[in-house]
């Protein structure tokens, strides 16, 4: 288990809808791939991760495109998050580098409405943290963009399983530049059921970090990636183990929101 970690964006309230948007609010969240690769425009995880953006165009935050209008992220993204919330389709989200049909405004969000802060800070959790949240879009994807498949309850996932996570965030937690697609394979090292979490882990300096919050771990199945994780919280240099909100146990939940 991961005995020091990192939550990107935590916050104490909960919050449901859109307001104004205070714009430098979330300069610290911004979570990157470390030790990872930049993603092509035709990869796969390019169709289904989007970037959570402020008005300036600064992204802080990433997602996963789960339905034509629907984006599923993490809780401590947006639990202080007010006023006008866009998401970004495409390889780069930066200010100034985002076209405009590539751009879509949010018309409101939900933090799970047992979002657990305490619990995101104790080293070992005996509470389910319930790191998820979704955003509802006003229009469609873009064309060429489309929803990835979401594991169920019951799906079997064994640990040592690869997993691979993709985000927007920074490539090293001093220094590193953030804003640009980025993915890395690493494997599954704990499933946590009692707290609806898992583990992964398997070499250092191959992790996620601030930005890539609220951002998929892929699994394969039937020879397709297939969303098991939403990115919660990790090391403080972004260099080994994190955790992740298992999505499988989900489920009911995502569909009672929508």
């Amino acid at each position: 288990m991961l005995k020091k970690v990192a939550a990107f964006l935590v916050g104490t309230a909960l919050v449901v809808g859109c307001g104004s948007n205070q714009d430098d609010q979330n300069d610290q969240s911004d979570v990157s791939i470390v030790g990872g690769t930049k993603v092509s425009a035709n990869d796969a995880i390019t169709a289904s991760t989007v970037a959570l953006v402020t008005t300036k165009g600064k992204s802080f935050c990433t997602g996963s495109l789960i339905g034509p209008k629907l984006v599923v992220t993490a809780s401590h993204c947006l639990v202080d998050h007010v006023g006008d919330l866009s998401v970004a389709f495409g390889t780069v989200a930066k200010s100034g580098s985002i076209k405009p049909e590539n751009l879509r405004l949010a018309s409101k969000f939900f933090v799970h409405e047992d979002y657990n802060t305490d619990a995101m800070d104790e080293d070992v959790p005996t509470n389910a943290p319930n790191d998820i949240a979704l955003i509802f879009l006003k229009e469609e994807a873009p064309r060429g963009y489309k929803p990835v498949s979401v594991l169920e309850d019951g799906d079997d996932v064994a640990e040592g399983e690869v997993l691979t996570l993709a985000g927007f965030g920074l490539t090293h937690y001093l220094f590193g530049s953030s804003g640009t697609l980025r993915k890395v394979n690493t494997k599954i090292k704990t499933l946590m059921p009692n707290v609806k979490e898992l583990e992964f882990g398997e070499k250092t300096n191959m992790s996620a970090c601030m930005g890539d919050s609220g951002g998929p771990a892929f699994i394969v199945r039937n020879n397709k990636l297939t969303l098991i994780g939403v990115t919660s919280r990790g090391s403080s240099k972004c260099d080994s183990t994190g955790i992740y909100t298992d999505v499988r146990y989900f489920g009911s939940w995502l569909a009672a929101v929508r």
